[in-house]
């Protein structure tokens, strides 16, 4: 299952890493990530063939220095499961006062 192996590639970050969102009192640094869309490729005699799932990763870190290290880490842990169309925003959560890293990219199954 390719949930299971992202979910187990980014778990050698050594921070805690949870699906869909966070609890309230998690300690940072911490990700979250999630499936956005899932296209399956079929054939009429062969069944489904192909599966690509898009992810959404999140780190979040009290430092900016801290979110970049994490950041590069996750890529190269993303481009060891052959993820592509690996893209990244630089945010600031105000509110909160914590930096995030939004990584989006594909695997196919």
């Amino acid at each position: 299952m390719t949930e299971t192996k992202v979910y187990q590639a980014l778990s050698a970050l050594g921070i805690d890493i949870y699906p869909i969102s966070a609890p309230r009192d998690a300690p940072y640094p911490f990700a979250t990530y999630f499936i956005v869309s899932e296209r399956k490729k079929q054939d009429i005699g062969a069944g489904i063939y192909a599966q690509v799932q898009r992810y959404q990763l999140d780190i979040w870190a009290k430092s900016y220095a801290h979110v970049k290290e994490l950041k590069e880490q996750a890529i190269g842990r993303l481009v060891e499961l052959d993820a592509t169309q690996i893209s990244v925003q630089d945010l600031f959560e105000k509110e909160i006062e914590v930096y995030r890293e939004l990584i989006q990219f594909y695997i196919k199954e």
